[in-house]
């Protein structure tokens, strides 16, 4: 378990094992979760009630499905003050850290172009438009998340959607965690729907007589979650944040870091369930040997021993580098949910970091301060996905349609290119016409009024 190995020295079986890590048997997990999706599709209502009391063993009414408001107030009156303090600093901390983001990515944005007249300008930009409705998928189980509450829910208020359910699956008597509760109220959602699994994933996407129709469902998940979403996605339903997998982290650290910490983040990762993945990544033959060393004695005293022992022993890896460019190469390849950048030239390192979900710099940034606290999000792309998506923030709840105004003169230097490229791609009739009939017309506007909407966009 947790072998020390030379990155040069693997075998292509080897290196493939590692990089594809723990992965669902999505097409198996498909076929099984289709008919329930289909089910919820055409039922609606009454199959979400029927699924809900097979699989969560609740039976609801559909009058039942939405935590009543009055125990949301309940929750929250009955929490312990240390809690709501540490709910309302993470609340806090999210929310200023996706408002800022939203300055950045939120914000409308254009630029006067010209093809060199000072009468022939055009102003091409974007406008970002929130979603009407979305959801936030909190699992259940055997465990509670308020974390996750906040999570998914802050970023959607941010990007100024002004709809947002949380689902989560039902308890013993249909209840939902007081801490999921308390952090719901403290984020400003009021409908948290007790419905959990592939039924809710598909009922948040169709809308039933009860359910109401969203946009985007966002939000890790069991398999099922997962493979509900990835389908309905495929399938244009809904929009989603992308199919999470198992959590995991990759480290890079030189002999600069400390055993200690380094044995706890990998141990961290690896207790969240046997399907986890924990690799440290580093250029010092002793330290990694050192950090092994401590691992195997901290698991002799792990509360989750046997889930920490099957985690490192299928997905958990030492790796050695000939230098740190040899890491960060196979970082990228890799690229983690969570990566940790323990080194003396730590900038050096992150400067030629590609892809990662989210990523920590330094002594002082364990995963878990980002995980509940610092304003980051832990909803991140697992299984390599961060090499084309990134984690949860305002920008998966908004879209950026382009917007374009011409003046007549900007119009008229671009009508021959129109005219040229829609009759070479055999449209003769409506394209190059539909831009010489504007022409034609007696122009409407005695100045140049393309800097309206430069001014609006830039607002």
């Amino acid at each position: 378990m947790l072998e020390i190995k030379r990155i040069s020295q693997l075998s292509k079986q080897e290196r493939r094992a590692i990089l594809n890590r723990s992965s669902a048997r999505m097409a198996e997990t498909m076929e099984r979760i289709r008919p329930i999706v289909e089910k919820v599709a055409q039922e609606g209502d009454s199959a979400v009630i029927e699924y809900t009391e097979r699989f969560d063993g609740v039976r609801l009414k559909p009058e039942e499905f939405f935590v009543p408001q009055e125990q949301i107030e309940q929750a929250w009156g009955e929490t312990d003050d240390e809690l709501k303090i540490a709910l309302s600093l993470c609340h806090s901390n999210i929310r200023n850290f996706h408002r800022d983001i939203k300055t950045h990515l939120a914000s409308g944005w254009a630029k006067t172009y010209s093809t060199g007249s000072e009468k022939d300008r055009w102003v091409c930009g974007i406008m970002p438009t929130a979603v009407d409705r979305a959801a936030g998928y909190v699992p259940g189980g055997t465990a509670a998340y308020p974390s996750t509450a906040l999570m998914v829910s802050v970023p959607a208020f941010a990007a100024g959607v002004g709809d947002f359910v949380i689902t989560t699956p039902p308890r013993e008597a249909g209840t939902v965690p007081q801490a999921v509760l308390a952090a719901a109220k403290i984020a400003g959602v009021t409908r948290i729907l007790r419905v959990g699994g592939a039924q809710a994933i598909a009922a948040l996407a169709f809308g039933t007589e009860t359910i109401p129709q969203v946009d985007v469902v966002v939000g890790p998940g069991n398999v099922f979650v997962t493979a509900a979403k990835a389908y309905l996605s495929a399938l244009g339903v809904v929009g989603i944040d992308f199919p999470a997998g198992p959590s995991e982290v990759v480290i890079i650290a030189d002999n600069s870091a400390r055993v200690e910490s380094v044995a706890f983040e990998l141990l961290a990762q690896a207790e969240h369930d046997r399907d986890a993945a924990s690799v440290l990544l580093t250029d010092n033959e002793a330290f990694a040997s050192a950090v092994r060393e401590r691992v195997l004695a901290l698991i002799e005293t792990a509360e989750r021993a046997d889930i920490v022992r099957a985690s490192l022993k299928d997905y958990g890896s030492i790796l050695l580098c000939d230098d740190l460019d040899e890491a960060v190469s196979f970082s990228n390849a890799y690229a983690p949910e969570h990566l940790q950048i323990w080194v003396a030239d730590e900038l050096a390192v992150l400067s030629k970091i590609r892809h990662a979900g989210s990523i920590f710099v330094g002594e002082w940034a364990p995963v878990a301060v980002g995980d509940y606290v610092s304003g980051t999000n832990h909803v991140l792309p697992t299984g390599g996905s961060a090499r084309f998506t990134s984690g949860v923030s305002v920008s998966t709840f908004l879209k950026y349609p382009t917007v374009q105004k011409l003046s007549r003169g900007g119009l008229a230097s671009l009508a021959p290119a129109v005219a040229k490229v829609s009759t070479a791609e055999g449209f003769y009739s409506g394209h190059g016409r539909s831009v010489q009939q504007r022409l034609k017309e007696k122009s409407s506007d005695a100045q140049d009024t393309t800097e309206t909407l430069l001014k609006f966009l830039n607002r």
